[in-house]
């Protein structure tokens, strides 16, 4: 039996108002996102490419939420062990938003 994983994204300003973006790894490793994260777990490759024809640096937050659900979703549906769910936060100086909470069904679980 194989445990469960999670890998995380840890953001937040700067006093200077510039943005950090990390991702801490399921094995606790812990790297700084310069674009995109995409760097773990089963579903990577499925949204690696999508992630590389269709992110760019000047999204508006907008743009940033439908990539990130395009990309979750495209995982989930191709990869069994992606789960069934999708939680987006947004963080921007007005604070922290949660503005997705979607369960994606499968066509396969069982009914």
């Amino acid at each position: 039996m194989i445990p469960q994983q999670v890998g995380s994204l840890l953001a937040g300003f700067n006093e200077d108002g510039s943005v950090e973006l990390y991702t801490i790894e399921p094995a606790g490793s812990l790297i700084k996102v310069e674009d995109y994260d995409a760097n773990f777990g089963s579903g990577m490759p499925f949204v690696l490419g999508l992630l590389e024809r269709q992110y760019k640096k000047d999204m508006t937050v907008k743009e940033g939420v439908e990539l990130a659900i395009e990309a979750i979703k495209s995982s989930t549906q191709r990869d069994v062990a992606s789960g069934y769910g999708i939680d987006v936060f947004t963080i921007t100086k007005e604070g922290i938003n949660k503005v997705v909470e979607q369960e994606i069904k499968s066509e396969f679980k069982d009914q």
